[in-house]
């Protein structure tokens, strides 16, 4: 499934429940795995940027028209051939124009942001459309360093992006603190921590979250970051909330990290088992050939990047 205005930008994300390493004989089963769209927000050629931003509108319509269980948004800066730097306005656009698919972030990159104002954010976002918004997280600054170094209020070291990790899950969480985000506390928006390396999935495995892998441009990583995930995964990382305990001090039977199995949870709960995500490219179009010709669009981008 691609925007249909502009058929080279699609990303399919594939995620199991959370129940633990899939048998492969669940691998194999379509039913077990769930299917969803994340958008770069492209400027195709005769395109502008309003043009590009309403196509994505319509691209999430479609994909939920079509039955995918989840559209997210990237983040990414000084592209003229992107749109998507200010994720989280499209992300209401996006839920606003829809009205079932899960409208995520894929992801913030939270070194460019305060945890506060991202907590701010997705609160707002989740009073809004309770139970749809999902907040994927990254390290890298999406952009050239220039730029990053224009937007970066932070480092993107592993122990700086834990801290603002732990941060934001303090912000979003159930306790109370004398700096507080209104809306954010006691939202329950779910945390997914975004990788192409191993750096990402041992963060996302000490932290209890779900791991999303971006194969789509790290393919030859996707074995070994995925081994390094569920091999040191840590259940219940995060406070008492991986087997379902909520804020106000009920409990649910599910866990965090995927559609089929969401829970209402606080933000940023862990998980009680490991979940996994891929990013892959898909091309799609009425014959093969016409599918290989618009994927060279896609390989001359990272040949001039």
């Amino acid at each position: 499934m691609v925007n249909p205005d502009n058929p080279s930008s699609g990303q399919v994300t594939t995620g199991h429940a959370p129940s633990g390493q899939p048998s492969a004989a669940s691998t194999n089963n379509l039913s077990n795995i769930e299917l969803g769209l994340l958008d770069l927000v492209p400027v195709s050629e005769g395109m502008t940027m309003s043009d590009a931003l309403h196509a994505t509108i319509r691209s999430a319509q479609a994909a939920e028209r079509a039955g995918y269980d989840r559209f997210w948004l990237a983040e990414h800066h000084n592209s003229k051939s992107l749109a998507s730097s200010a994720t989280t306005i499209m992300i209401g656009q996006v839920a606003a124009a829809t009205h079932s698919i899960s409208v995520g972030a894929g992801g913030v990159m939270l070194p460019n942001h305060a945890p506060l104002h991202v907590a701010e954010e997705f609160g707002t976002l989740d009073a809004l459309y309770p139970g749809r918004i999902e907040l994927g997280l990254g390290r890298a600054p999406g952009t050239d360093p220039m730029t990053a170094q224009a937007l970066r209020r932070g480092k993107s070291d592993v122990p700086d992006f834990e801290h603002d990790l732990a941060e934001l899950r303090r912000y979003m969480g159930p306790m109370a603190h004398r700096v507080n985000a209104f809306p954010g506390l006691r939202s329950h928006v779910p945390f997914f921590m975004l990788g192409s390396s191993e750096n990402g999935a041992m963060i996302a495995a000490h932290a209890g979250l779900p791991f999303v892998f971006a194969s789509h441009f790290a393919p030859f990583r996707l074995s070994t970051a995925l081994e390094t995930y569920r091999n040191n995964f840590v259940a219940g990382a995060y406070g008492d909330s991986a087997d379902g305990d909520r804020a106000d001090g009920h409990t649910s039977d599910v866990g965090v990290g995927s559609n089929a199995a969401r829970s209402d949870a606080a933000s940023g709960s862990s998980l009680s088992t490991p979940h996994v995500t891929v990013g892959v490219n898909v091309m799609v179009a009425e014959t093969e050939e016409k599918a290989r010709h618009l994927f060279t669009t896609h390989e001359q981008s990272f040949m001039e990047s």
